[in-house]
């Protein structure tokens, strides 16, 4: 998992401007043609009887830097394809469709491993990247719609982070993102620990569990794509809701019962403690994170719009409580070029 992922940590900003300044289209398709050959090669090494531990991990690094320039890429050509008032809905609907693979595959790729084997596995997974490519190639550059591309010369990444600094906004949702990112998203560690340790099940109940996760993800991007556009009160609502659900499945007695409920610093840290003190304790963890997430977004909101707890005492019954503004108008953000822009709790975080 740190091999895979911890490109994406140091190339992030890399990517993002390579994204902003080149042709999205040809980008993808090399991205997805280096890792279909990658798929190939572990492939081959696997039928072939001769891959060793070193092999994995260098794919697997190989995969993490390929995907450290796939992902901004692939996010951000969304926006060639739909118009500004079609984009979040067609981030949720490309969010769902990647759930949706993710829970057809694990499910099929772990019946496959079973039957045929992991080389097996790998080289057929090889062939789809095949029917993506074709979906590229087809698109008519002409249907795209025209952005305007990042101007070339030094201090690009400056430039975004200092626009980030003063849009706490922005902060606050990257922060939130950090820590649920790194301590709660590492779903593969848990089903795996879950699965294999406290279970003790086969490669075709992983491959259940990634999938019965996925109806989720395919279930709350659906949901957000009903959603003219986001907001802060949903974003730390789904973190507090992440904190219980992981919560919930750390208590879970059984492998019907989590069935039924249902990063590259993170993952060696939730691993480690999945190995030393038990799966449910590493499931701890990603519950401990978002409603640590939660919480962050929670005082910033209070701090954003003034609130204060006000509590109503009523002559029967328990009293009530609630939070109120004492401000007269919601405050307001500078953004990077001077420009005043509203920052309230409600605007959307996403440009």
């Amino acid at each position: 998992m740190a091999l895979q992922l911890g490109p994406q940590l140091f190339l992030a900003p890399v990517a993002g401007l390579i994204a902003d300044r080149y042709n999205r289209k040809r980008l993808l398709v090399t991205t997805q043609s280096v890792m279909a050959l990658l798929s190939a090669g572990l492939g081959l090494l696997v039928v072939l009887g001769t891959a060793q531990l070193w092999h994995v991990y260098a794919f697997a690094l190989l995969l993490g830097m390929v995907s450290a320039l796939d992902a901004p890429v692939r996010q951000t050509f969304v926006s060639e394809l739909v118009r500004d008032d079609f984009l979040p809905k067609a981030v949720a609907l490309n969010s769902a469709s990647f759930n949706v693979a993710r829970m057809i595959g694990p499910a099929v790729a772990g019946i496959l491993t079973v039957a045929v084997g992991p080389g097996w596995v790998f080289l057929i997974n090889t062939v789809t990247f095949l029917a993506l490519l074709a979906s590229l190639w087809k698109i008519p550059t002409a249907s795209l719609r025209p952005l305007p591309r990042a101007a070339p010369g030094k201090g690009r990444i400056r430039e975004g982070l200092r626009y980030v600094r003063f849009r706490p906004d922005i902060v606050v949702v990257l922060v939130a993102i950090f820590i649920v990112g790194t301590l709660g998203l590492n779903f593969v560690v848990f089903i795996a620990a879950m699965v294999g340790t406290e279970f003790g099940l086969d490669a075709g109940a992983f491959g259940l569990m990634n999938s019965i996760m996925a109806i989720g993800s395919v279930a709350g991007a659906l949901l957000s794509a009903r959603r003219s556009r986001p907001r802060l009160r949903i974003i730390f609502g789904a973190a507090a809701a992440f904190g219980v659900a992981s919560g919930l499945a750390a208590l879970a007695p059984s492998y019907m019962a989590i069935f039924m409920g249902g990063t590259p610093i993170g993952a060696p840290l939730v691993g480690w403690v999945a190995n030393v003190a038990g799966a449910r304790w590493a499931l701890a963890v990603a519950a401990a994170s978002g409603l640590l997430a939660a919480a962050i977004g929670l005082v910033w909101i209070i701090r954003a719009k003034t609130l204060r707890v006000r509590v109503n005492r009523q002559p029967r019954g328990l009293p009530r409580v609630r939070l109120v503004s004492m401000a007269g108008a919601d405050p307001r953000a500078g953004t990077a070029d001077g420009a005043g822009r509203d920052a309230s709790p409600d605007d959307a975080v996403e440009r």
